[in-house]
C-alpha cells in the first residue's frame, strides 16, 4: 500500500475538523486556513531593527547614533597611580627579561663531566703572547714577576726557578690561541685531574705553552709531554685554574676545547683578538 503525502494545509485542517467533532472541553481550536510562516519584525511591526554605531570621544567615552552614552559601555576610567603601577610592572619585567638574556649571553662556555665542569674562563687569539721560559719543569709561579722575572715551582712543588718573560710568536700562516680555564669539582671528595685532558681541537693544533693559574710557560716538547702527563689533586668544592697556548692554522682559529677527546665546547663566539 503506497503511502499518503498530507501537505502542512492538509494536516492542519484535519487537527481543526478532529477538535471540532471531538469538542474536547478546555481545548481551543480555530478554522483551517492556510500555513503561514513566521513573520520578520519588519513585516510585523513595519519597522526595521537599527544596530546601534559607536563613535569614540574625545574623553574616552562612547557614543552611539541612537541615543546618549550608555553606562553600560562607558569605559571605566583607571586612576593615575593604577596606570602608573600598571607601567612599572612593565618596565620591571622588560628589565628582568633583559637582565636574563644578557646573563645566558655573558655566561661561560662549560663542559660538564660530573662531578666536574670545565669553565672556559677566557679565550683569545693573537700573533703573538707573553710567556715565561727557562728549564725544567715549574708552570706554577710562585710569587708575582718582578723586572721580567718570575719564581715558579717545579711539578712536585719542592724546587723553585727563575723564569723570564718571552714573547711567543706564531709562524707565517699560523695563529695563537690562549684559552685559561677553571676546572671545578662539584664532588663531595677530592678528586684528581690530568692536565693533558684537556686541549684545543684543530687542524694542525700544536701545544706551545701551558700553566696554573694566569701565567702560561713555554717548554720544549718532551717537558710539555711529561707535564701533560702530570695530575693535580682538586679538594671537593675547589677548582683548578688553568692556560694554555695553541699554535694553529690561522683559517682554522680558533678551534674548540676538548675532555678527554670527546667532550667539548667550540671557542668561536667566545675567542676574542687580544688587546
Amino acid at each position: 500500500m503506497r503511502g499518503h503525502y498530507i501537505s502542512k494545509h492538509d494536516a492542519a485542517a484535519q487537527s481543526a475538523d478532529f477538535l471540532r467533532v471531538l469538542r474536547i472541553p478546555g481545548v481551543a481550536y480555530r478554522p483551517a486556513g492556510p500555513f503561514v510562516r513566521p513573520t520578520s519584525h519588519a513585516a510585523r511591526t513595519g519597522r526595521s531593527r537599527r544596530i546601534p554605531t559607536w563613535a569614540s570621544g574625545a574623553d574616552g567615552t562612547r557614543t552611539s547614533a541612537l541615543g546618549p552614552p550608555s553606562r553600560f559601555l562607558t569605559p571605566r576610567k583607571t586612576p593615575g597611580h593604577v596606570r602608573r603601577m600598571r607601567s612599572s610592572a612593565i618596565a620591571i619585567y622588560a628589565a628582568t627579561a633583559l637582565g636574563a638574556a644578557l646573563a645566558r649571553a655573558d655566561a661561560p662556555s662549560v663542559i660538564k663531566a660530573a662531578p666536574l665542569e670545565i669553565q672556559v674562563r677566557s679565550a683569545q687569539t693573537a700573533p703573538s703572547f707573553p710567556v715565561y721560559t727557562g728549564s725544567g719543569t715549574a708552570i706554577r709561579a710562585a710569587d708575582g714577576e718582578m723586572a721580567g722575572v718570575i719564581v715558579a715551582r717545579d711539578l712536585e712543588g719542592n724546587k723553585t726557578s727563575n723564569y723570564l718573560r718571552a714573547a711567543l710568536t706564531a709562524e707565517e700562516g699560523r695563529t695563537l690561541v690562549r684559552v685559561g680555564v677553571d676546572v671545578v669539582n662539584g664532588g663531595k671528595a677530592p678528586l684528581a685531574f690530568r692536565i693533558g685532558d684537556l686541549a684545543v681541537a684543530a687542524p694542525g693544533a700544536v701545544l706551545m705553552a701551558l700553566g696554573e693559574g694566569d701565567h702560561p710557560f713555554t717548554k720544549d716538547e718532551a717537558v710539555l709531554g711529561k707535564i701533560k702527563g702530570a695530575t693535580r689533586q682538586i679538594p671537593a668544592g675547589d677548582k683548578l685554574r688553568l692556560v694554555y697556548v695553541y699554535s694553529l692554522k690561522a683559517d682554522s682559529a680558533p678551534g674548540k676545547l676538548v675532555y678527554k677527546g670527546k667532550q667539548g665546547v667550540e671557542l668561536k663566539g667566545v675567542a676574542q683578538p687580544a688587546g
